[in-house]
């Protein structure tokens, strides 16, 4: 809805989402209102070994990914590590 909003189109009824102009405009409105995390599955398309199927739960300083087809879990701390060059899904350190 982005796009559209951008465009002064107003979103069909069935489309989900919302616009996120808000938070990257010179005057934003009061971006305390949207979510701090963020769940998505991306399913299986064609070939496992092109696009696996995944799924996630995202924050603004961790991601937890997991990957179905391979039985693969990854957690990132993406305050330390931006780029999710370190995986600590076995670390002692993040377990709760």
């Amino acid at each position: 809805t982005t796009i559209l909003g951008a465009a002064g189109v107003e979103p069909g009824s069935r489309m989900q989402g919302r616009d996120i102009a808000d938070l990257y405009l010179k005057e934003p409105t009061d971006a305390s209102k949207w979510r701090k995390q963020f769940f998505y599955e991306h399913p299986l398309h064609l070939r496992k070994d092109i696009i696996p199927a995944s799924e996630a739960l995202v924050r603004k300083d961790y991601k937890y990914m997991f990957w179905p087809d391979y039985n693969v879990e990854q957690f990132f701390d993406l305050k330390a590590d931006p780029q999710e060059l370190t995986d600590l899904i076995n670390s002692t350190d993040h377990q709760e």
